[in-house]
Order: C-alpha cells, then structure tokens, then sequence
C-alpha cells in the first residue's frame, strides 16, 4: 500500500512541479538544497524503497532461515517449540519499522512537494517533528523489548 501510495504521488506531483525542486530545508522551513525534478524523485523513491525493501528482504530471509538471527539464547529461542513464535515476533517488528519508515518518507516527501507549490516561507509544521520522533520512538520501544525479551535466560527444567 504505501508503495503503490509513493507512485501514485509521484506520478500525480512530477508534472505540477517546476525543473529546479528545494529538496532541503532549515528548521524555519527556508530551502538550502537544490535539485532538478528528476533527481529529486530519483532519490525520494530510491532512498524510501531501498529502506523498505531493506527491512521486508532481512524479514524473508529470516523467516526462511532463522539461523541467522543473531539473538542470545538463540538454541532456546529457536527451538522446535519457540521457533515460530521467535519468528513471527522479529519479523513482525521489521515489517512494522519498514512500514513506517515508508509512511515517514511519504509524508516527508508530501510536506517537501506542497513546500515546492507553495510560494513564500512556510515555517516545519511540529508535525514532521513528532512524527519523526514518533518513528525513533517506536523502534527504540521494539528493539528494547525485544532485546530485553530474548537476553532472559531460558528456563531450567526440572
């Protein structure tokens, strides 16, 4: 979904935007990067689906072979009774960051394309700032309890 949505943006945005884009802003929301069109949507959707595609092809290939998960406790974890679970929990939160790395993007993206539509200064709306930090938020919250959940010991059997 949010690939087919950076498409659509992109294909819909492209022509209504003029040759030369700002692709960089200061935190009043002033351009100080320039680009042309091209090279501003070649690097938005590079960078946006090489991050996705990074975190959806670790995701495959981890479910495919857990092995190399690099976990502590990784015989208990990976065992016959705790390997799904394992698995669905760690890629699970590499499709949730991926996800929303992409949403970040999209909307980061969206915000640079009205501020190219737009004439005058328009100051960084707070909103790109909590949602960026809503993002490193959340990845910090998984990557702990995560962390935290698989470095407990196993438990001994009597």
């Amino acid at each position: 979904m949010i690939f087919a949505s950076l498409i659509a943006q992109s294909l819909y945005y492209y022509p209504l935007l003029p040759e030369t884009v700002a692709q960089h802003f200061d935190s009043q929301g002033k351009p100080n990067g320039w680009a042309s069109r091209e090279v501003f949507f070649a690097i938005y959707l590079g960078v946006t689906f090489l991050v996705m595609g990074m975190f959806l092809v670790i995701g495959c290939v981890l479910q495919k072979s857990p092995q190399y998960m690099n976990i502590p406790n990784k015989d208990h974890w990976l065992s016959p009774e705790n390997r799904d679970e394992t698995i669905r929990t760690i890629t699970g939160g590499m499709a949730l960051i991926g996800g929303l790395a992409g949403l970040l993007s999209l909307v980061v993206g969206q915000y640079a394309i009205q501020k190219n539509l737009t004439p005058g200064p328009i100051a960084m709306d707070a909103y790109i700032l909590w949602l960026v930090l809503g993002f490193v938020g959340i990845t910090l919250v998984w990557s702990i309890s995560v962390t935290v959940k698989y470095m407990r010991p196993p438990p001994k059997h009597l």
